[in-house]
């Protein structure tokens, strides 16, 4: 088996095509770490084979360590941050009691679904207003 500078070229470019294809995968980082190989290959051009592994396998762990304490990912902030959070996107919005709140628990229907509710005791048909969630459960108060 014969790694040659070539090799190593070509799995480089294969790595930051990757890369182009599927942003923000870390093959940038492996790709650099094959692009150093080469290039330790080109100047010594006898090297063993299983020693060019082990020098790209300690120059991609290198190069991914370097890229995630000196380039650490930008976190995103959103327009709408509780798009993915349905039942956060429904506080203060008012519904309409659909079962009794009796011992603070009861249901309330919001458009055409009816959601597990807490808060003060109230009658059917009674309009409460959504003013938090806890435990996956509407807070609600009588309006």
């Amino acid at each position: 088996m014969e790694l040659t500078f070539w090799s190593w070229l070509a799995t480089t470019a294969i790595m930051v095509g990757m890369e182009v294809i599927m942003p923000g995968a870390m093959f940038l980082w492996i790709g650099i770490a094959a692009g150093f190989t080469s290039l330790v290959v080109l100047l010594f051009p006898g090297m063993h084979w299983l020693a060019q592994s082990v020098l790209f396998g300690v120059a991609a762990v290198v190069s991914v360590v370097v890229s995630t304490r000196y380039f650490p990912a930008k976190e995103v902030t959103s327009d709408d941050p509780n798009l993915n959070n349905r039942m956060q996107r429904h506080v203060g919005h008012i519904g309409v009691v659909e079962t009794a709140i009796i011992n603070g628990r009861g249901r309330l229907k919001l458009g055409d679904t009816s959601w597990a509710a807490t808060g003060p005791d109230m009658p059917e048909g009674t309009s409460a207003k959504i003013t938090g969630i806890k435990d996956d459960t509407f807070v609600v108060e009588k309006i």
